[in-house]
């Protein structure tokens, strides 16, 4: 490195320019220090590209200074952010751990830059409680960095802290009697408000999930303070908090919680044991996918039993196999290799050279790795293919169509896609879907290669347009009525599969068409076949203004029993057609989790006189400890003349289905009841109860409701 003074000085523009590539070469080397283990070699050498940015800067000053905010990097005064916004991330990642100005000196390597990388990533909590991070960079051996430390300067002045979790995401505290409520809404949204916050502060990823875990944390503690059934509330609250959020904020944050040191408190441990295990082995995947660190060892601190840790960790690592599989295959798709050579068929019905389509079988791997050349003439006789294949087999022809547009020059594609068109609509007329299907895979892997908003590109995308559009897929459900429709079933799934969304929405609009009744049950067979695929399109349909689909969408997706459909049928519970509401009721119940029970309690509560007794039927089985008080509520309500007797009389036998100390301790209130102008109804419900205590409590109750 020179001496700043022997060099001419950069002009005010490439002096700027300079201080932006260092910002962004920090940047990425604390990208590096967050996302592999430390063991791996990438932190030290993206530190080495800082430093050399470094130096080319120090060449003109004697060190480099900047002041951090929560949203930039200023020299003196100037913005070096620029357009990134992970560099701005990285400004309140500085900021946050309450670093006003930074100055790097002369003499810094790249070992140094990573110690004081990795003292800056610690907790900002752990930081203070070290003394802060100037304390902690000195103990660290970092010499050539000196820090502003703007939480050392307030708490010399006036005693202040810097802010907590919740005042970084914008959120306050969650209202008492929102967290131990019967009712999770109010905790849903404070955590989801928690999470927007927490983005918009500038933390993604791991980052994000850690400074949420940080805010759950102080509502699990408050929790696990109370006592018997508002702790189980609030616990519960709390977990259905955390499983409504998006995708990414809940596996970032159960991910924190399962990996952070503070997951052995026990509040933290409390949540954990309450949800699902896939949840936790998607989480766990994902922050081992991003840290390189394998799951098992992830797992160290965790408060989680040695048993469930090991299985966690097994199924986290199997499900990582099987992605680095996938990525695999898809690697080798834009990979061409040669093909391994299979014997070729003889079929004197194609040109010679069309049966290079079929010399491998298909599939879409094996399309798009294929390498070989074609002549001109070969290339017309692949063409000719279709007119002189046989009409009981069109998919090799397709085939041999497919492999040509994989290899055609984007001036030669379009009268290949148009003869590929023109194939699958005379397939269609001989009603084989399957060669339809092999037209959209093979058009697909041909557009993935094609450059964005090209000629070919706008060409394969109009073509895929056409093939899923509103007539061809209503013409492929068509085939499933009749004799032999069943048989169709596979060849039309995997069509809807393959094709644009808007076909699987004409196949729920013919539900609600003027067709057979065999067809709307085939239908119905296609669209749970189709499985998570369609349930996009069917929870757009709960509420279809015709009844019968809207029945029909609540019915399929209570059948696939997932808990995130748990909101669309909610929303069915306010429809018009008491038909769809029972079926939503019923899908509800098929589900089951905490979500589903509120739903049903709310009809309990607020519903029609049919729903309240369909819900209260329902709640029994699924041994709703959450139903209880709504159920004792009813039981025991005033009645002078017994006219709800019948309902009544529902609510203590489900009451008696759950079975559990609060519903035994409901039921034991409910055998007080009287109907003050009934006595004959009044001794009908208590001998009911009395009858329900028995098999809850077994002969010692009996003897206590005799005397």
């Amino acid at each position: 490195m020179g001496d700043p003074e022997t060099h001419e000085q950069p002009s005010v523009q490439a002096r700027l320019q300079l201080v932006k590539n260092i910002a962004r070469a920090l940047n990425s080397a604390n990208n590096a220090i967050t996302l592999y283990p430390p063991e791996s070699p990438m932190p030290r050498e993206a530190a080495a590209g800082f430093v050399v940015a470094l130096e080319r800067f120090l060449m003109f000053e004697p060190y480099l200074q900047l002041t951090v905010s929560s949203n930039s990097l200023c020299l003196e005064g100037e913005d070096v952010c620029g357009t990134s916004s992970s560099v701005r991330r990285f400004a309140f990642h500085l900021h946050s751990r309450q670093v006003g100005q930074v100055r790097f000196l002369p003499g810094i390597d790249a070992e140094e830059s990573v110690r004081f990388l990795r003292i800056l990533s610690a907790d900002a909590e752990a930081l203070r409680a070290k003394g802060g991070l100037v304390k902690a960079l000195g103990a660290g051996g970092v010499e050539h960095v000196k820090v502003v430390d703007l939480a050392q300067e307030a708490a010399a002045v006036s005693g202040s802290v810097a802010p907590d979790a919740t005042e970084v995401a914008g959120v306050g505290a969650l209202r008492e009697e929102a967290l131990i409520s019967r009712d999770a809404g109010e905790t849903r949204q404070w955590l989801a408000d928690a999470a927007t916050g927490v983005t918009a502060a500038g933390f993604s990823g791991a980052e994000a999930g850690l400074e949420l875990s940080k805010i759950l944390s102080i509502e699990a503690e408050r929790a696990l303070s109370y006592e018997g059934a508002e702790r189980e509330l609030g616990l519960d609250n709390l977990t259905s908090a955390v499983t409504s959020l998006d995708d990414s904020s809940r596996r970032s944050l159960i991910g924190a919680l399962m990996t952070s040191p503070d997951t052995a408190s026990s509040a933290l441990n409390a949540l954990l044991s309450r949800l699902d295990e896939s949840e936790l082995v998607a989480a766990l995947s994902d922050v081992a996918a991003g840290s390189g660190v394998k799951p098992i060892e992830l797992l160290k601190e965790s408060a989680l039993d040695q048993q469930r840790r090991d299985r966690i960790a097994g199924k986290a690592d199997a499900l990582l196999r099987m992605s680095a599989q996938e990525s695999a295959q898809a690697a080798a798709v834009r990979r061409p290799a040669v093909p391994e050579p299979t014997a070729a068929r003889p079929d004197e019905s194609l040109p010679r050279c069309a049966r290079k389509g079929d010399d491998v079988p298909f599939s879409a791997t094996r399309l798009a790795t294929d390498i070989r050349q074609f002549t001109k003439e070969e290339r017309e006789s692949l063409l000719a293919a279709p007119q002189e294949a046989a009409a009981s087999d069109l998919d090799r022809p397709m085939s041999a169509l497919l492999y040509l547009l994989n290899r055609s020059r984007e001036t030669e594609a379009s009268e290949t896609i148009e003869s590929i068109l023109q194939t699958a609509s005379y397939a269609l007329e001989l009603g084989q879907t399957s060669t339809v299907t092999r037209a959209i895979c093979g058009l697909r892997v041909r557009l993935g290669d094609a450059e964005p908003g090209s000629d070919l590109g706008r060409s394969l995308e109009a073509a895929l347009i056409r093939l899923s559009s509103g007539e061809i897929a209503q013409r492929i459900v068509g085939l499933l009525d009749g004799e032999g429709g069943e048989s169709r079933l596979g060849d039309a799934c995997a069509y809807f599969t393959n094709a644009q969304p808007a076909a699987q929405e004409v196949a729920v609009d013919m539900l609600g068409a003027d067709t057979s009744g065999e067809l709307k049950t085939r239908i119905q067979q296609l669209l749970r076949s189709l499985g998570p695929s369609a349930a996009g399109v069917l929870e757009r349909h709960v509420t279809d203004k015709r009844w019968v689909v809207a029945h029909f969408a609540v019915g399929i997706l209570g059948d696939m029993g997932e808990p995130r459909y748990v909101p669309a049928l909610r929303r069915a519970l306010s429809y018009h057609e008491p038909r769809v509401v029972e079926s939503a009721m019923r899908a509800l119940s098929k589900i089951g989790g905490r979500d589903a029970e509120e739903a049903l309690v709310s009809a309990v509560e607020h519903g029609s006189e049919a729903a309240r007794r369909l819900a209260i039927d329902l709640l029994g089985p699924m041994r709703s400890t959450y139903a209880v008080p709504a159920l004792q509520r009813l039981a025991t309500a005033g009645d002078l003349f017994g006219r709800g007797l019948d309902e009544k009389l529902a609510a203590t036998r489900a009451l008696g289905a759950i079975g559990n100390a609060p519903a035994v301790q409901a039921l034991e209130e409910a055998a007080h009841t009287r109907f003050l102008f009934s006595p004959g109804r009044t001794r009908q419900f208590r001998a009911s109860v009395r009858q329900l205590l028995a098999a809850a409590t077994g002969p010692s109750a009996q003897g206590r409701e005799g005397q």
